[in-house]
């Protein structure tokens, strides 16, 4: 298969220094957290209270290293500043003080030891968890001493020491995405695609933030390139529904789109997205769909009676597109013939909640019903199904930018009542629903049907306004 991929935006995302060459992790930290913090600050909750005297000591000696300006005094007060809080903690019964693990952690910051800082601060929050978001400002403090001179090294085409610095700050604090789109981009360029879908599934898994949300849309796009790129379609339409939803003028996720449900077999979505970019003025070349697409492999098992494959494959294209109405009436027929009345059941009554006058469906229903052995819903829907005036069939949707037109032809039946009554035929009024690739609604309408007489038919056709639309469902 080949797709089209965009091109990885990796630049602009933080801001480079110049930095000397060959600095250690270590070191880095330590002149970061000289940088970030050039003079002392209490703690500002309950870290500061109560403190056994060493701890008071310890917390002491790092106010006196941060305010020197000479460099061996600072690494010896803050080494006085470890062994006493340490002695503290394990000598003096100190381990439950959150004061003292929070400015052992400090410590461990300005001396550059990541895991030991790792450490005590994650005892230091556990114990007092009002200093939250200090100790999550002393953690990104260190992730930024690391990030701006893994951007350097980037800039310098010196993409292993780039990573080892990437690595090192996300493991000090992992609550930003750009680390790990940095380190997802070096993973793409080397081939490695595994890895990269991992980096950029540890941004997404950041928290949402205003300020980091550019370069969690960049994950969210680049994740969906790598599935594209390792043939995974089925789990690149979703991440890209999602994109083109947020920006519905990006061409490249519009194409990239496309070009996900070109592979997994579904022609009227790809061509939806087509015409969307040809009204935004694109030129689009259309692609034939894939013969070994999930639903081409669907569509094949299904009709060879290889019924373990067709669910297989149907699988496949429900994961992408579980609105496929396809799709589910084969996982429906399919199971039933493997005699697996209990996903039957399942995938015949998806299928009826958006298509309740199927009659195949709600055959199928019933057969479901019987397998399991619940005789009295296998009664009940083969009444509903003999009282249901007319079937629908042929139902079918075109889209466009704007809008969407929905078309099926209703078929009256001879309809009777639970004593095998005629039932006169009926006028009824079908609301149609529009739905977009999440199943939220975008437009509704309503399509009149009229009495029908047994065999006779009814053109439905309505329209609904609204961009995104790429599915449907109606009801009574």
């Amino acid at each position: 298969m080949r797709v089209s991929v965009a091109v990885l935006m990796l630049s602009g995302l933080v801001t480079a220094t110049a930095t000397a060459q060959g600095t250690s992790v270590s070191e880095r930290v330590a002149l970061g957290m000289r940088t970030v913090e050039p003079r002392y600050e209490a703690a500002g909750c309950s870290a500061d209270k109560d403190l056994h005297y060493k701890s008071s000591s310890g917390r002491t000696y790092l106010s006196s290293a941060i305010g020197t300006d000479i460099e061996g005094n600072r690494t010896r007060l803050l080494e006085d500043g470890r062994k006493v809080l340490t002695e503290a903690i394990t000598q003096n019964n100190q381990q439950q003080s959150g004061g003292a693990w929070f400015y052992l952690g400090r410590i461990y910051l300005h001396q550059g030891d990541l895991a030991g800082a790792d450490t005590a601060l994650a005892r230091a929050e556990a114990l007092a968890p009002d200093c939250a978001q200090q100790i999550d400002r002393l953690r990104r403090s260190a992730w930024f001493a690391l990030v701006k001179p893994g951007t350097e090294y980037l800039d310098a085409k010196q993409t292993d020491s780039a990573a080892a610095l990437f690595r090192a700050a996300n493991a000090i604090y992992k609550d930003e995405p750009n680390a790990f789109v940095y380190l997802a981009g070096i993973a793409y360029d080397s081939g490695d695609l595994p890895s990269a879908l991992a980096y950029f599934d540890s941004a997404l898994a950041t928290p949402a933030d205003t300020a980091t949300a550019a370069a969690r849309d960049q994950a969210m796009f680049n994740k969906a390139v790598v599935l594209l790129r390792m043939e995974r379609a089925p789990e690149a339409v979703p991440v890209l529904q999602e994109f083109t939803k947020l920006h519905p003028d990006d061409v490249n996720a519009m194409r990239a789109l496309m070009n996900a449900y070109v592979a997994t077999g579904q022609r009227d979505s790809s061509e939806s997205v087509a015409k969307r970019l040809e009204a935004m003025g694109e030129a689009v070349e259309r692609t034939a769909v894939v013969e070994n697409s999930p639903f081409n492999r669907a569509v094949t098992a299904y009709n060879a009676q290889k019924w373990a494959e067709a669910i297989a494959a149907a699988e496949e294209v429900v994961a992408a597109a579980p609105l496929s109405h396809d799709a589910l009436y084969m996982l429906a027929r399919s199971n039933f013939e493997l005699k697996k009345g209990a996903e039957a059941v399942k995938w015949s009554s998806q299928l009826l909640a958006m298509d309740p006058m199927n009659e195949n469906g709600l055959i199928m229903l019933g057969r479901g019903y019987n397998l399991t052995g619940n005789s009295a819903r296998a009664v009940e829907t083969r009444l509903k199904l003999n009282r249901m005036p007319f079937g629908v069939s042929q139902a079918k949707l075109t889209t466009t930018e704007t809008g969407a037109t929905f078309t099926a032809t209703a078929t009256g039946r001879k309809a009777t009542d639970e004593r095998a009554a005629p039932i006169a035929p009926a006028a009824k009024t079908l609301t149609v629903e529009m739905l977009d690739a999440a199943g939220t609604v975008v437009a509704t309408a309503q399509a009149p049907v009229p009495a029908l007489a047994e065999g006779a038919t009814h053109e439905i056709s309505v329209t609904g306004q609204g961009a995104g639309i790429v599915a449907w469902r109606y009801h009574q």
